[in-house]
């Protein structure tokens, strides 16, 4: 067996509390939550029950220095402004996160108001109504050589067969332009 040398620190054998380990690493209770929380404590903790527990704390002060930025690097690497302006840096991820939720939230609350006055319909509705006139418009349009054959059988002049056709097909698209313009009202 061998003598231990006094500058060896015993090895951990039994998993740390989070608390106890945010003592150790010098960081409040909360900072090792939220490292846990945002998986940048990944192998260094066991669930032991319920409770996550550091088991290698060496390990896990290597995750927590690698994974986490400090406030100083995030001052020094957020942008300036270029505006010549001696303002303070930008904080850029959390107000472009809140500018474009901001935005998100403005773009879903028109959606809702166009809905609400009948400006933006929903494409199931306005297929089905296209179907429909497109559906009547075509049996309209099916039945008119039945309709017109025996009339137009008996017209002598070319002119007032066609005369005949014209008005017999304006009647039905007229007929289906109403029928759309209803609909959109």
């Amino acid at each position: 067996m061998q003598k231990r040398k006094k500058d060896d620190a015993p090895r951990q054998t039994k998993p740390l509390d989070l608390s106890a380990f945010a003592k150790l690493a010098g960081v409040s209770n909360a900072t090792i939550t939220r490292a846990v929380q945002d998986g940048r404590l990944r192998e260094s903790i066991v669930r032991v029950g319920k409770r996550w527990k550091v088991a290698d704390a060496e390990l896990a002060l290597v995750e927590l220095r690698e994974r986490t930025r400090s406030k100083a690097s995030e001052r020094e690497s957020a942008p300036t402004p270029t505006n010549g302006s001696s303002a303070a840096p930008i904080l850029g991820g959390y107000q472009e996160a809140r500018a474009a939720k901001t935005r998100r939230e403005a773009e879903l609350a028109g959606i809702k108001l166009a809905k609400l006055r009948r400006e933006l319909v929903p494409l199931a509705e306005v297929a089905g109504l296209w179907e429909e006139t497109l559906g009547n418009l075509r049996r309209r349009l099916e039945v008119l050589p039945d309709r017109l054959a025996p009339e137009l059988a008996a017209a002598t002049e070319a002119n007032e067969v066609r005369t005949r056709l014209e008005t017999e097909i304006r009647s039905v698209l007229e007929d289906a332009a109403n029928a759309i313009a209803k609909a959109s009202v």
